[in-house]
């Protein structure tokens, strides 16, 4: 007796428009587009690293999109410009830098605060490694940053006070400032300007992977007929 196995047809597979990401079954062209369909992983940014997450998804430790590598690198060059001369005392030959820890442990404790501030945004960037915690944190991270513009100025008003105390003979001491102020500066400029893009995705991300300009794309219809 002859025994036919009846094999069934797979299913239609479901493709993908490539510029509006709506998903069609049986189809091999959006209807609406005329683009050929394509795989799920053969869309524009599906497996790229520069996709948008979700909200609620974590990112990895070291990832410094959406605002995280400017408050990083604001971070770090705050505690760079501590370690640097804030200003210089100049009084006959003699030429005293001044640097962060120096007038910090003698004239200025408040200075302390810098590297403080630079460990507490990083400890933020550790723990808020999601959209919607790091906007939580978008005004708290720029005014944590306004703090360090302060402790300096607030050490630069103190370098006159300690070249008042050194003098050499008749010729009184000249406080000059230093180079690690405007390091503070950019510093600060950074961790603002970070602060306030936390968790925000770029504006063209918010669209449709593959909504390029009309120029583009009819480029890419061109490039469609040329192929048929």
């Amino acid at each position: 007796m002859d025994r036919r196995v009846r094999v069934r047809p797979p299913p239609p597979a479901i493709l993908f428009c490539p510029f509006c990401r709506e998903s069609f079954e049986g189809e091999t062209r959006c209807p609406e587009h005329e683009l050929a369909l394509v795989p799920f992983d053969r869309l524009p940014g599906a497996t790229s690293r520069d996709a948008v997450p979700r909200d609620d998804e974590v990112l990895g430790t070291f990832d410094l999109r959406f605002g995280r590598g400017l408050v990083f690198s604001g971070a770090v060059l705050a505690m760079v410009g501590f370690l640097c001369p804030l200003g210089t005392i100049r009084a006959a030959d003699q030429v005293l830098h001044v640097t962060g820890p120096s007038i910090a442990v003698t004239h200025a404790p408040t200075l302390w605060i810098v590297p403080g501030i630079a460990f507490a945004a990083l400890f933020l960037l550790a723990q808020r490694r999601t959209l919607v915690r790091m906007r939580a944190i978008r005004l708290v991270v720029p005014l944590l940053a306004w703090g360090v513009p302060m402790a300096a100025w607030s050490a630069a008003r103190r370098l006159d006070r300690w070249a008042a105390q050194m003098q050499v003979g008749e010729e009184q001491a000249v406080a000059h400032l230093g180079w690690g102020l405007v390091v503070l500066g950019v510093a600060t400029l950074l961790m603002m300007v970070g602060g306030l893009r936390l968790g925000v995705p770029p504006t063209s991300a918010a669209l449709p992977h593959g909504a390029e300009p009309d120029a583009q794309r009819d480029r890419i219809r061109v490039d469609r007929r040329d192929e048929d």
